[in-house]
């Protein structure tokens, strides 16, 4: 929720949603490792956990930008918008895969 009261708060400024966007990135990779560590008793580096972790399910330019965003490239305008609402969809598949370990 917090990430959605931001994104209003925060929408029309891409480069402070950029910020927002790389500091989750540690976070959200660090879930990827725990949970693959907890699915197959395997550890991986954040970043290749969250790439195992959603391979094959069209994140692939979802993942690049977050890498981007991380390294502090810029991107095209309106890109940062729509990359916010893709690491808002990422954290909801993230959510919905810790649920079905359970």
């Amino acid at each position: 929720m917090r990430l959605r009261e931001q994104y209003v708060v925060e929408g029309e400024h891409e480069e402070r949603l950029a910020r927002i966007i790389t500091d989750v990135t540690g976070p959200v990779r660090a879930c990827a490792a725990t949970l693959i560590a907890l699915r197959d008793g395997r550890t991986l580096a954040p970043k290749a956990a969250l790439e195992v972790f959603v391979a094959g399910n069209g994140w692939d330019e979802c993942l690049a930008g977050i890498s981007a965003v991380h390294r502090g490239e810029h991107l095209l305008p309106g890109a940062t918008r729509r990359l916010y609402g893709e690491v808002l969809r990422l954290l909801v598949a993230l959510d919905e895969r810790a649920f079905s370990l359970s």
